[in-house]
């Protein structure tokens, strides 16, 4: 087998170069939706808390909504008085139920199962129903509720749920993969360039290389 391969390269070096540079077009449009099909959602194992979560929700509250997200906002001090942070944190889910893409936004205003601040507790949470089942468009959504919590202020805001835990590990990748890229290419670049002595020569693996990693995606 290896035997034939490496006569048909041997033999008709320009037509195999021609099929590899076909085949890197034709992966390049697969390669670039390869973040629509891969996902970070494991799902819900039966039994599992998750599911024993979305059950009591349902019994609780008395309807079932698709909560993807919940905020919770939390207070260091309560200096304000309990009544001015509730009001704080309720204004700003009344904003996030604005966004598009956003159905009801469950607080203590509006459901009294969900703890309030008060002298005893600092905190309090907002349940956020995401009304698409786009992966990427609910990402979007996660990013929109980010832009829109206050950098200072009275309350310490933290969101979370399958499309913000998404939309982090995105960040992380893109950040990590430039990272990695620019420092791995350079530093192999140097390497074969001592290796090989010519730029046409050491670009050769490196082209390889890239065009793997395209075909790969694409498959």
């Amino acid at each position: 087998m290896l035997n034939k391969i490496a006569y048909i390269a041997t033999t008709y070096p320009r037509w195999v170069l021609v099929f590899w540079v076909c085949l890197f077009l034709g992966s390049i449009p697969f390669a670039l939706h390869t973040g629509d099909v891969l996902s970070s959602d494991p799902g819900l194992a039966p039994g599992s808390k998750a599911i024993e979560f979305n059950k009591l929700i349902k019994e609780q509250f008395g309807e079932q909504q698709n909560y993807q997200l919940a905020l919770t906002a939390t207070s260091q001090t309560n200096t304000l008085g309990s009544n001015v942070l509730q009001n704080t944190f309720n204004d700003l889910s009344k904003s996030i139920g604005g966004l598009n893409f956003v159905g009801k936004v469950e607080t203590a205003e509006n459901q009294p199962l969900i703890p309030e601040f008060s002298p005893e507790r600092n905190e309090s949470v907002a349940l956020i129903e995401v009304t698409t089942e786009d992966r990427q468009k609910g990402i979007e959504v996660a990013e929109s509720i980010n832009k829109l919590l206050p950098k200072s202020g009275p309350l310490n805001y933290s969101l979370t749920g399958g499309p913000a835990i998404e939309l982090e590990l995105q960040k992380i990748s893109e950040e990590d993969t430039s990272r990695s890229e620019a420092l791995g290419l350079s530093v192999s670049l140097l390497v074969l360039l001592v290796v090989f002595g010519a730029v046409v020569a050491a670009s050769l693996p490196l082209i390889v290389a890239i065009m793997s990693i395209s075909i790969s995606l694409g498959v």
